[in-house]
């Protein structure tokens, strides 16, 4: 399947996060990147249960995996063949999300949509002048880390 795909393809992770053996198996596959969603986003053994799906195997399962910062730690120690990295799953806010990208050492993006959600669901005005915020908080956090990076 995926050699004849005639477009990008990108794993995503769905709020567990990913240990090494997975992250490697996966960068050696033919795919354009993957989405770290990580624990401390959207946790679907936590939404089941919140659904009112009673199973007690999986109530053990609600507290584990890997969080962003965890994963980048195994993604720095190998080889990332070029791939494009969505860094998600608990990323709250620009601050965050900048020490992540700038941790990776691989190309990346940051991904914060709980964060949007809500001004979304909202307006447009709410959310242009949310996203507006955020951006200045980008562009702020990244001359304040690259000006402590020259003291």
């Amino acid at each position: 399947f995926l050699p004849e795909a005639n477009y990008p393809v990108i794993v995503k992770e769905v709020g567990q996060g990913m240990g090494p053996r997975s992250l490697r198996a996966l960068l050696e596959l033919p795919i354009a990147g993957i989405e770290l969603a990580a624990f401390g986003g959207t946790n679907f053994t936590l939404l089941e249960k919140m659904r009112g799906v009673e199973d007690q195997s999986r109530e053990a399962f609600v507290n584990v995996g890997h969080s962003a910062g965890e994963m980048i730690e195994i993604l720095n120690a190998l080889p990332t063949r070029n791939k494009e990295i969505i860094i998600s799953g608990g990323v709250s806010n620009m601050l965050d999300g900048y020490a992540y990208k700038t941790k990776l050492k691989a190309n990346s993006l940051i991904g914060m949509a709980s964060a949007f959600l809500a001004p979304a669901m909202t307006d447009y005005e709410t959310l242009k002048e949310f996203f507006l915020r955020q951006r200045e908080s980008l562009l702020t956090a990244k001359g304040l880390l690259e000006l402590k990076e020259e003291v």
